[in-house]
Formats: structure tokens, C-alpha cells, sequence
């Protein structure tokens, strides 16, 4: 099953090359769930879009979710994943 691609126009991440950057580092040394979290208008959707771009990681928006629960509900319908992969997502739940 092949993910959509997904675009962001550039000028809606302008100027954020440090948290790119910061993105970045952080996939580079880390191997759990990465969330941007904030108040809302802040460009998250935009750059955890662009960073998600170029790489092969599953990019699920979550701002309608109103509950941890509702979080890993829509990550667990974003896709076919390996029984390890699935164990990994309903292990949040009980974090």
C-alpha cells in the first residue's frame, strides 16, 4: 500500500530550518513516536509535513483528536502495520 504523498508549500515553513534541524536530529537518535505538540496557528501541521517529506516515517494528524485515546485510534487506521509495529502502538495506550 503506498502512503500519499504529501506537500506543503514551501512558504508555510520559511524560516524554520531550526526546527527542522532539530526534527532532524532527533529522528536521527531516536526510535519512538515523535509528537509536535503547541497552541494552535503555529505552522505544526506544515513542518512535521515538510519533515515527514522526505522521509519514509507515517505522518498522521491528530489535531481533531480529543482524547490520548482518539491519538492512537488514528494511528492505528493510518495504514497496515506489522504485528510488532501494532504491539508497539497499543502499548501507548497502557504507558
Amino acid at each position: 500500500m503506498e502512503r500519499p504523498r504529501l506537500e506543503t508549500p514551501r512558504h508555510l515553513v520559511l524560516g524554520r530550518e531550526a526546527e527542522l534541524a532539530t526534527l532532524e536530529d532527533w529522528f536521527a537518535t531516536s526510535s519512538g513516536p515523535m509528537v509536535i505538540w503547541g497552541h494552535g496557528g503555529m505552522g505544526k501541521t506544515a513542518l512535521a509535513r515538510e519533515f515527514a517529506r522526505s522521509k519514509a516515517v507515517l505522518f498522521v494528524d491528530v489535531s481533531s483528536a480529543t482524547s490520548f485515546d482518539h491519538v492512537i485510534a488514528a494511528i492505528g487506521e493510518q495504514g497496515e502495520f506489522t504485528e510488532t509495529e501494532r504491539s508497539g502502538i497499543n502499548s501507548l495506550r497502557d504507558a
